[in-house]
């Protein structure tokens, strides 16, 4: 429970980098939604990953490489899942690209990034 804790601590400052880097590029600089979401999720994967490395989970059993490596597996992985959710619910739905971030940033997250991190990359 204290490792899931963490994580969500985590979770909410990478989150909060990442949705300040995705709404500097869309509103201040003019990027398009999609490009300014992928940036965002990189700067706040950064951000999670070191957080994690260190203080969530540890240092694990496995060399940084390699966790680096499943880190980055993993979030290819969220970065399909939630760059399709957001585009699906702006596109489709019409919804404003920052709700839609933060619908399936919260999806995603619960379900399935906490079960990843901790039994594939940070284990």
């Amino acid at each position: 429970m204290r490792s899931f804790i963490k994580s969500q601590f985590s979770s909410v400052i990478a989150t909060s980098v990442d949705f300040f880097t995705t709404i500097l590029l869309r509103e201040v600089l003019g990027m398009g939604y999609l490009p300014a979401h992928a940036s965002g999720m990189t700067a706040g994967g950064i951000t999670q990953f070191t957080l994690n490395r260190k203080w969530t989970f540890g240092g694990g059993k496995n060399s940084v490489r390699t966790t680096a490596i499943r880190y980055v597996m993993a979030w290819t992985l969220g970065l399909i899942l939630s760059t399709a959710g957001v585009w699906l619910l702006t596109h489709y739905l019409g919804v404003n690209y920052i709700i839609s971030k933060a619908i399936v940033s919260v999806v995603l997250s619960v379900s399935v990034n906490f079960h990843i991190h901790k039994h594939y990359v940070f284990k």
